[in-house]
């Protein structure tokens, strides 16, 4: 993940990058101290989320979150202030995914995390289905050796737990004939058991008699979160890859 901090006072911007690296230590954080630099740099290079100060005299916050929500409107933007003003004003304007009061803290970062659109989870498995689908472990990809060991995860967890073999050959494998769906979604359980077992994550995955699930106990979810109520996590799209997942986007929508 990347992060895009931009304050015009330096002392601020070096206790919000402080901050951020100590809330997550995994992702790269770029620094500015003038926004023209900021919507430069972010134009070509662009960034997952940005915390911008409100109070800046070249371009204020609110209408720097503005331009970038212009160019990249899935940029997650959060807001830090010191006046309260401010941030009613940025709810208005701009619909941020959050906004910080100074002084500044990695509780206060860690705070707003759950209001992002980006999988900022960096502990454990973390499986995001909002946009592509995605798996990470401690923040990393984790990666598939067997495109279909991933989808096969992916299918599960939109059924919510458990499938018969006969339903996950006649969704991955349709075009296959019966012993040929059988014999790649042999390799493809078999993939999927074996990566999730490199992450220490094996539990999350489970076969049984002529079926096999997944166990939401053992790694965490952004379909979860939103289902717990955390309604700002989607983004537009549900599982982009996969025509499937077409049907369930809709419910969302």
């Amino acid at each position: 993940m990347k992060i895009l901090a931009l304050d015009d006072e330096k002392p601020a911007l070096a206790v919000l990058e402080k901050a951020i690296k100590e809330a997550l230590p995994d992702a790269e954080t770029v620094s500015f101290s003038l926004p023209s630099d900021a919507l430069a740099y972010i134009t070509e290079n662009p960034v997952d989320v940005v915390f911008c100060d409100c109070n800046m005299p070249e371009i204020n916050g609110i209408d720097f979150g503005k331009r970038v929500k212009k160019i990249f409107p899935k940029t997650d933007i959060v807001f830090v202030t010191g006046y309260d003003d401010y941030a009613i004003n940025a709810v208005n304007s701009v619909a941020p995914q959050g906004y910080i009061l100074k002084p500044i803290s990695k509780s206060k970062i860690l705070g707003v995390l759950d209001n992002l659109h980006t999988n900022i989870s960096s502990n454990g498995l973390y499986v995001k289905t909002f946009g592509t689908f995605d798996v990470t472990y401690d923040g990393v990809p984790v990666e598939f050796k067997v495109k279909k060991a991933k989808e096969l995860f992916a299918f599960l967890i939109d059924k919510g737990g458990s499938c018969t073999r006969r339903e996950l050959t006649a969704a991955l494998y349709e075009d296959r004939d019966e012993n040929n769906a059988v014999r790649y979604l042999t390799d493809a359980v078999k993939c999927l058991t074996e990566t999730l077992k490199k992450y220490n994550a094996e539990k999350a995955f489970s076969r049984h008699f002529n079926s096999y699930s997944v166990d939401s106990r053992y790694f965490s979810c952004d379909l979860f979160d939103y289902m717990n109520g955390n309604l700002n996590l989607f983004n537009g799209e549900y599982m982009s890859k996969y025509s499937w997942a077409e049907y369930k986007q809709t419910l969302f929508l």
